[in-house]
């Protein structure tokens, strides 16, 4: 089967995310430590949509509202970073296909 537009997006992200860490750290333990912490934030995602004119709903989450700076260091500012674009997309489906393709290449 041919990798999709989100597919390849998912796999990209994971790629980037994992030379980011890879350059931050050299030993194995480190880079497990981060990813897990990574997960634990990333994988807090509600995917509930909004359509135009509906009030504000628990998906409508501003994961960036915080921050001024990301800090690459910190796994938990990546993630809310990653889920952010994820946040501002329309199409719920394909929010759902590039966190799937994401998590099976992280």
């Amino acid at each position: 089967m041919e990798e999709t537009r989100y597919g390849k997006l998912g796999r990209l992200d994971a790629l980037i995310i994992n030379q980011i860490i890879g350059l931050l750290y050299s030993d194995e333990t480190s880079k497990i430590k981060y990813k897990k912490s990574f997960l634990n934030e990333f994988n807090d995602y509600l995917d509930r949509g909004k359509k135009k004119g509906e009030p504000v709903n628990e998906g409508c989450v501003w994961e960036l509202e915080d921050l001024a700076n990301i800090d690459l260091k910190s796994p938990q500012e990546l993630a809310r970073w990653l889920k952010e674009h994820q946040h501002t997309k329309y199409q719920k489906q394909n929010v759902n296909r590039e966190r799937k393709s994401f998590l099976e290449n992280f």
